[in-house]
């Protein structure tokens, strides 16, 4: 049988802040969407922060962990991201391409909840994130799970209803 890869388990598309997003900016949209870390993209490439759809250049990741920890450290809610975000060269490069053993691999090596997953091009396009509960689904503790990380639907053309509704619902987002 063929080994599962990052691009047949990840969620996609994900949702992304840009690297000019506040640190309350993002804290809030962790919180709203129950959400404990999100990719940082280039501001170039984003399409609008906050809510982009994973377009953008990895720069870096988020997580409530580094939130928590400006707060504790009573860093200006209004700085950038960037400033306390883990920068993309502290973490491990993972391509759709990679095979899930590669990526657990990572996973328990790293201690981490979570990894981006870039296109396979180089370009350090986004593309999705794979977290722990995604590689889960994946096992029998989830066999009743019919959830596929793709806006509830396999292919891409029926994932095109779901994402033209993620882009109406954009503007609820909070700015």
């Amino acid at each position: 049988t063929p080994q599962m890869t990052a691009g047949d388990v990840m969620t996609a598309p994900v949702l992304t802040c840009g690297e000019d997003d506040s640190v309350a900016k993002v804290s809030k949209i962790l919180e709203r969407r129950g959400i404990t870390g999100m990719p940082v993209v280039s501001s170039k490439a984003s399409t609008g922060g906050g809510g982009s759809n994973g377009e953008g250049v990895l720069v870096g990741i988020v997580t409530v962990h580094e939130l928590r920890r400006a707060t504790a450290n009573k860093i200006n809610p209004a700085k950038p991201v960037t400033s306390v975000m883990v920068k993309r060269d502290r973490l491990s490069s993972v391509t759709t391409e990679m095979s899930v053993r590669e990526i657990e691999e990572l996973l328990i090596a790293d201690d981490v909840g979570r990894l981006p997953i870039l296109s396979a091009d180089g370009s350090g396009r986004v593309e999705g994130i794979l977290t722990r509960t995604d590689l889960l689904r994946q096992r029998a503790f989830y066999k009743s799970l019919h959830y596929h990380n793709k806006g509830f639907s396999n292919s891409l053309a029926d994932r095109q209803a779901w994402l033209k509704l993620r882009n109406k619902l954009k503007q609820f987002d909070i700015n």
